[in-house]
């Protein structure tokens, strides 16, 4: 007894104080994507002042990115990121420069800084986590992908989270974009990438509404309702966007896809995704894209080599001026794509 009393003396003794919050180092993480794409063939009637993606063949610079993260004292942290340019092909340009803190159980946040506009589901994920490497056509062309921006967050930590608020497009921007988001994933968190694992089956419903009061444009309203379905490589999803603008402009997407066999260290995986959007452009009554990827992954996922299809369907009739005959009154375009890529994740 007076030996174990000695040792719980000592040990007691020699025991450090709790830490203070205020005392813990800054820690630092990073990650980095790398890709490139050989676009072998684009249909010749491809515009992108028509909403089409890519006019032309050529050898391009997709989901890539470098970012780095620092947590810092009292739960801060401050994130830095660039991805490959969607205005500049090719280019970096700042994709998050934020500071935020969060609480210890994460269960409250807030940020301010330059951040992506998640409004939909396939914003949760950054490009490089993305199946494909088009994001849906009324997420890329309603609304920009960044926006300096302040918000707030809540979360059931693995079971939901809620965040609003405010973003602006431009530094000459007259007003605001007013958003909020809402994930309840029951089962569990989602995976990182949209074609991660998933720990048994995981399943999440979002939805979100961003309000533009903007007196020289005119007032906008874009909602989304989404669902997303997992079980362990596999996964199914639907959404529906709806944006109410200068004109009304709805889409209805569906994606399946997931690892059809592997051989030793190397796998072999098939997505698919269809979408029908309207009130894309004048006269055209509605539009059904496709997008279908065949990947061969390797190095748990770090080295990725696929071929990639896109198509493009318009329906609607073209107008005739005057007293010309058209021979084809029909609207649809030949501008699909098909590609080979290769990307690399560190």
């Amino acid at each position: 007894m007076i030996l174990t009393g000695l040792l719980l003396l000592v040990s007691t003794s020699r025991a450090e104080p709790p830490q203070d919050p205020s005392d813990r180092p800054f820690t630092l993480s990073w990650e980095a994507a790398l890709g490139a794409q050989w676009v072998a063939w684009v249909g010749d009637e491809s515009a992108i002042a028509r909403l089409d993606p890519i006019p032309t063949e050529s050898v391009r610079i997709v989901q890539s990115a470098l970012g780095i993260e620092i947590t810092g004292p009292l739960n801060s942290y401050a994130a830095l990121r660039v991805e490959e340019g969607l205005v500049h092909a090719g280019g970096l340009e700042s994709a998050e420069a934020l500071v935020g803190i969060q609480s210890s159980n994460r269960v409250f946040g807030a940020w301010v800084g330059r951040n992506d506009l998640e409004v939909s589901r396939d914003r949760d994920y950054e490009p490089e986590q993305l199946i494909h490497s088009v994001r849906p056509v009324l997420s890329r062309v309603t609304l920009p992908i960044h926006a300096g921006a302040a918000a707030v967050s809540a979360a059931w930590p693995e079971r939901a989270s809620l965040e609003a608020g405010v973003a602006y497009p431009s530094l000459t921007a007259d007003a605001p974009y007013v958003r909020a988001r809402v994930r309840l994933h029951p089962l569990g968190t989602m995976p990182e990438a949209q074609d991660g694992y998933a720990e048994g089956v995981r399943f999440q419903l979002g939805g979100a509404a961003l309000w533009h009061p903007s007196p020289s444009l005119g007032t906008s309203l874009w909602t989304d309702a989404d669902a997303e379905l997992r079980w362990r490589w596999w996964m199914l999803s639907a959404g529906w966007i709806r944006f109410d603008g200068p004109q009304l402009s709805q889409e209805l997407l569906a994606e399946l896809g997931g690892r059809l066999f592997g051989v030793r260290r190397a796998d072999l995986y098939a997505y698919g995704r269809v979408e029908r959007a309207t009130g894309l452009e004048d006269g055209e009554d509605a539009r059904w894209l496709g997008a279908g990827r065949l990947c061969w992954r390797a190095a748990e996922g770090r080295v990725r080599v696929y071929t990639e299809l896109t198509m493009s369907r318009e329906q609607g009739t073209a107008p005739a001026d005057g007293d010309v005959v058209v021979l084809d009154p029909s609207i649809e375009r030949r501008n699909g794509t098909a590609a080979l890529g290769l990307q690399l994740h560190w």
